[in-house]
């Protein structure tokens, strides 16, 4: 049997390990900004308006990709 005091060490060593594990969990947010980026870049290469829309197209794409991480993925986080 285990006494009083292996429980609650095995338990706050349990909710350590839980607690870290949930810590080094990655961050991919930067996915969206690539490729809102790399979408509005060819979007304004395909204009055929001329190359100054590409950069335009670029800054675009970064606008919308924060817009939807920020707005519209905020409250998707598991809790």
């Amino acid at each position: 049997m285990l006494n009083t005091e292996q429980i609650i060490t095995f338990a706050s060593t349990t909710i350590h390990v839980m607690a870290h594990h949930k810590a080094e969990e990655r961050k991919y947010d930067y996915l969206y900004y690539v490729i809102g980026l790399g979408f509005g870049l060819l979007t304004g290469a395909f204009l055929e308006k001329g190359f100054m829309w590409v950069p335009i197209g670029g800054i675009v794409g970064l606008l919308s990709a924060a817009f939807f991480l920020n707005v519209l993925v905020k409250g998707r986080e598991d809790k």
